[in-house]
């Protein structure tokens, strides 16, 4: 016999009324749209309170990136006397950008279920949504640093050119990849409680690993063929640069590698979150 208490009915308000989900696909559809709906408000909420809602807070969105790489450019110019296209101040400070968006994504990623413990435990709030949110505030974020950044360059004379078409590609290969990591420290960090130090130490030294304030020309081997295998980075970062600055469209063919076997990543480490969900909850 069925249940009809097993699963809440669904129902939708619409100016024609009543509508009510039957089939498998509509409830699905139903659930989506809602947890979207609930996706975009927390986001708009979130950029209101952290960023537009602050006398200074569009400032400090764009100041925090061009310190550091006035930082770093300075330690290469003046003290290292390194100089060149990759050692320029409006290179080290798109990479940087471009950089911060994994950074802060895994940065965040040890307290994201933690820190939504109570909620979590106390409603039926989707742990999707949580998700979505940190993820789409981040992205949003970048995507202000980026325009921001579009118009700096142009001020130096880098305007955009057709292998910019290109970017769109890389982000999503960056972010599938980014996402993957999140997705891994985030279940691995509610089990494991103390990950958030040793996150955040490899994360520095994966950023100094990566070629943000250099190219992967001015490393060495054997060390230059290791970080490009171990470190998907060392295949991102020169992409971006090479679309920017150069107007050339390159590493194609990594790209195409890591885009896969995130996209097969994020569909096993899903499956597993699904399995492990009751325990993800009891142990929050």
């Amino acid at each position: 016999m069925t249940n009809h208490f097993d699963e809440p009915r669904m129902i939708e308000i619409t100016p024609k009324g009543v509508f009510h989900p039957s089939s498998t696909w509509e409830r699905r559809w139903y659930k989506l749209k809602r947890e979207l709906n609930q996706v975009v408000y927390l986001i708009r909420w979130r950029l209101m309170e952290k960023t537009f809602g602050r006398t200074l807070g569009p400032f400090w969105v764009i100041l925090e990136p061009i310190v550091q790489a006035a930082v770093y450019f300075f330690i290469l110019s003046a003290i290292y006397n390194i100089s060149g296209t990759d050692a320029s101040f409006l290179s080290i400070l798109s990479m940087i950008t471009v950089w911060k968006l994994h950074a802060n994504l895994v940065y965040g990623a040890p307290t994201l279920l933690i820190g939504q413990a109570t909620v979590l435990q106390q409603t039926n709030f989707p742990i999707s949504v949580i998700l979505m949110e940190f993820v789409g505030f981040e992205f949003c974020m970048f995507l202000m640093n980026f325009v921001i950044i579009t118009f700096m360059l142009a001020l130096g004379g880098v305007y955009p050119n057709p292998a910019w078409l290109y970017l769109p590609f890389i982000i999503l290969t960056q972010l599938t990849f980014t996402l993957l990591c999140v997705l891994i420290v985030t279940g691995t960090a509610t089990f494991i409680r103390d990950l958030n130090t040793v996150v955040n130490v490899a994360v520095t030294m994966w950023f100094y690993a990566s070629p943000v304030i250099y190219s992967m020309d001015r490393v060495g081997e054997p060390y230059r063929t290791v970080l490009e295998y171990i470190n998907p980075f060392c295949h991102i970062l020169p992409a971006y640069r090479a679309v920017v600055f150069d107007g050339q469209v390159t590493e194609v063919t990594r790209l195409l590698i890591y885009f896969a076997c995130s996209l097969v990543g994020l569909a096993i480490v899903f499956r597993l979150m699904d399995r492990v969900r009751v325990r993800v909850y009891q142990y929050l």
